[in-house]
């Protein structure tokens, strides 16, 4: 049976030519791209500077086997992975394992081209940056490449224990994408060398915020805001979440209890976790979200004129800051909805006892649908 992502599983392993695999490390920036022959089968190479532990098999079973490898930084191994092939006379040679380990770098450099990183801390307490949030197709992409990875791609030993294991290939690649990322905030941290210094530093006192920040962001559910108006009631906004594997799978969070198991697999196991910190997010940005986060089973908040005006004006910015989109109905973004400043006369008490311009008239803010005043 398969192994879950994010766990080793039993090794299967071929052969042939010069091979890379990738070593993870904790913090990631540590990791390192490992360069070795296949044994018995020895490719004209510079001396090795350090061995690599292979499950190699022996008849019907595996046995533990050190060759001998030449560990590159990432600085040293993108040279070789994205020029991989170019020259007869290159390190490493476009073998299938370094042909799917250049696509994977390939891939990765995209997403971050794409601003897709975020902060984390690593199990041993330390600062580093994690790719990500990744969407519905990143995530089959990301299934691709590992089901693409041959089997001598992950072929280092994980762990000393039996039976004999080597690298998950998803968890391998998600690895890689990590590593890739060179402290990008060096230029805007200030006063702090977390996240920014070269060297790893001490994060373990922010592990529960990079906790409730990173929960969900790659994988779960994404919350978000769907604004209904019924013809005979006041707007509302309803709150429903929608899976990161899977876009086209939306579910009202007062309806999360009751769906069948197949789609609560599919919003990820800490769904209700993930409804609830966005709603914390969101009451921050937000304030009138507050009142759902009361409830056992948040469902909707109706929206006066006065609310549905804030929401247009600053509430719906707010809140994509905050992870939660907003979703308008068509007819309102067909007919537009705007905000209008209505005029209301001051009470004739002012007036009486004299008045300025200010006193005489107030503006309120009102949101329109097409030409009607909400």
């Amino acid at each position: 049976m398969p192994a879950a992502p994010g766990e080793a599983r039993p090794a299967v392993l071929i052969g042939g030519g010069r091979q890379v695999t990738f070593l993870p490390a904790d913090p990631p920036r540590l990791g390192r791209v490992a360069v070795f022959d296949w044994p018995g089968e020895r490719a004209s190479a510079p001396a090795h500077a350090g061995e690599l532990e292979l499950a190699v098999p022996a008849g019907r079973v595996l046995r533990r086997r050190r060759v001998p490898a030449t560990m590159l930084g990432v600085a040293d191994a993108l040279a070789l992975l994205l020029g991989a092939g170019e020259a007869e006379d290159d390190l490493v040679l476009a073998t299938p394992a370094v042909q799917a380990w250049s696509a994977v770098v390939t891939a990765g450099l995209s997403l971050l081209a794409r601003g897709r990183l975020v902060p984390a801390v690593t199990p041993s307490g330390h600062d580093a940056w994690r790719v990500g949030p990744l969407e519905g197709a990143d995530h089959r992409l990301l299934a691709a490449l590992a089901a693409a990875l041959p089997p001598i791609a992950h072929a280092g030993v994980v762990g000393d224990g039996s039976p004999l294991r080597v690298g998950d290939p998803e968890s391998l690649v998600r690895a890689m994408w990590d590593v890739l990322v060179r402290t990008p905030a060096a230029e805007v941290v200030s006063g702090s060398p977390l996240f920014a210094a070269t060297r790893p530093q001490d994060a373990s006192g922010l592990r529960g915020w990079a906790t409730e920040a990173e929960r969900g962001l790659d994988s779960g559910a994404r919350v978000g805001l769907r604004i209904e108006t019924p013809p005979d009631d006041e707007p509302r906004a309803v709150v429903q979440l929608t899976s990161r594997v899977d876009p086209s799978l939306s579910v009202d969070a007062a309806e999360l209890f009751d769906a069948p198991a197949i789609v609560l697999s599919r919003l990820g196991a800490s769904a209700e976790d993930d409804l609830l910190l966005a709603l914390r997010r969101g009451a921050r940005a937000w304030p009138p979200l507050a009142g759902l986060l009361a409830e056992r089973s948040p469902g909707d908040l109706r929206l006066d004129e006065e609310l549905l005006a804030d929401l247009v004006a600053e509430g719906a910015a707010g809140l994509a800051a905050a992870e939660i989109e907003v979703l308008w109905p068509a007819e309102m973004l067909t007919d537009g909805l705007t905000l209008r400043a209505v005029l209301t006369p001051a009470p004739a008490s002012l007036a009486e006892s004299g008045f300025t311009l200010d006193a005489l008239l107030e503006f309120r803010w009102q949101a329109c649908l097409g030409e009607e005043i909400g």
